[in-house]
């Protein structure tokens, strides 16, 4: 897989690419455009949107110029889908755990190549369509801790549906989620009981002669049947009419981009702030007519919400990204969830990459791994006390413990 090092120096971490295509833009041109604006709103609330619950389908248009399929902001469909690719691959060389995130990723990729022929008119159909059921197979390898951890909601166990349309000026990417994805279940209803595994399922795409909108909706009722009393509002709308929130929240990330923070600090402050927004809308939206704190300011509903979310331990994951609010308010708090819990079987180490048994010490203030074979122990700030020659690389507090904690839930 051909990789280069300027795509993956630039907008490395997918969590901060927001903030930092802003700041590029800025620092490139004096300002920001519209284009760059629309780019950052359309994959922020897309985030957002894949995080809530109900029927949930985005869709986003692609221009064909210059022999390129390009985003709102001109940038080349196929650099966005290397960039997934280069991303897992780096993390896959650190975890082998990612390998399938990494292949997946590939798969992704030879959709961008199909998108671009359909744009071209190199395939005869009006929709091309992709079943990305929830990995199962990685699931049942690695723990619930874990895909939660890197974007996946194991409760949810949803599956993205992806639809290419061709356009009059391009390509238009839909995207449905469906809650309760099961292997055999889309083996039957797609492919003939043909497939074997979910990355056979996401090899073997699907072709129709029309639009996008029917064949989703053809394909999700053959899976799931649509019941009488089903709520047919689409999240996407609902989340698209909260526009006070919203023009808050793109303010503060405005805000962001101004600041001089980085690294961790700017993640922090970023993550805090996405599951606020997300805290808000899932509350308003589960709300009975949609009230929740109506008429507040809308930094107040998102601050409160965020509160509120976080006290249910309810956790925000999506587009392969776990958003957690961690900062110095609720390290204390899961420091004390952590610690003090004695001898805990079920729980995901980070470092021999295995569900282990560990001891969480009250008086120390330490976590140890139990596995004879690892014996990894870190203290509260996430430093490594134990004597292994094969140390590897210290974690931030925040870093270690996010896996930790959510295999305690």
């Amino acid at each position: 897989m051909q990789r280069t090092m300027e795509r993956v120096q630039t907008f490395a971490d997918p969590a901060l690419a927001s903030v930092e295509r802003l700041r590029h833009d800025k620092g490139k041109n004096g300002s920001i455009s519209p284009e760059v604006w629309q780019r950052v709103i359309d994959e922020e609330m897309s985030l957002v949107a894949e995080g809530l619950r109900g029927d949930v389908t985005t869709s986003f248009d692609f221009i064909y110029s210059g022999n390129s399929l390009r985003a709102a902001d001109g940038e080349s469909f196929m650099d966005i889908a290397q960039k997934g690719v280069d991303y897992f691959y780096n993390k896959s060389q650190h975890d082998e755990r990612y390998t399938f995130a990494y292949e997946r990723a590939c798969h992704e990729q030879a959709e961008a190549v199909l998108a671009q022929r359909l744009a071209n008119g190199e395939i005869d159909a009006q929709t091309i369509l992709t079943i990305s059921p929830y990995p199962e197979e990685a699931a049942q390898k690695y723990g619930d801790a874990f895909m939660q951890s890197i974007g996946y909601h194991p409760k949810r166990s949803a599956a993205l549906l992806r639809a290419i349309e061709k356009t009059d000026v391009g390509i238009r990417m839909h995207s449905r989620v469906v809650e309760n994805s099961d292997l055999r279940r889309w083996n039957d209803t797609c492919f003939e009981g043909s497939i074997k595994s979910s990355d056979e399922a996401l090899a073997r795409q699907l072709y129709y002669a029309e639009p996008a909108h029917n064949v989703l909706d053809k394909i999700e009722n053959r899976y799931a049947p649509i019941k009488d009393n089903d709520s047919m509002e689409n999240v996407w709308d609902f989340l698209q009419n909260q526009k006070e929130l919203s023009q808050h929240y793109f303010s503060e990330i405005e805000k962001l981009s101004n600041s001089s923070l980085g690294g961790n600090e700017l993640k922090e402050a970023l993550n805090t702030l996405r599951y606020n927004f997300w805290s808000a809308i899932r509350l308003r939206n589960d709300a009975e007519h949609h009230q929740y704190l109506n008429g507040t300011a809308p930094g107040t509903v998102m601050e409160q919400a965020g509160k509120e979310m976080l006290s249910r331990r309810e956790v925000f994951v999506s587009c392969g990204m776990n958003v957690v609010p961690v900062n110095r308010m609720n390290q204390a708090q899961m420091q004390q969830e952590l610690f003090g819990q004695g001898i805990r079987s079920c729980v995901s180490c980070p470092f021999c990459k295995k569900t282990v048994t560990a001891r969480f010490s009250a008086a120390q203030r330490t976590i140890e791994c139990l596995n004879k074979k690892c014996g990894a122990k870190v203290n509260s700030s996430g430093k490594r006390i134990d004597q292994s020659k094969d140390k590897k690389m210290n974690k931030s507090f925040a870093d270690f413990v996010l896996e930790i904690f959510m295999s305690l839930y």
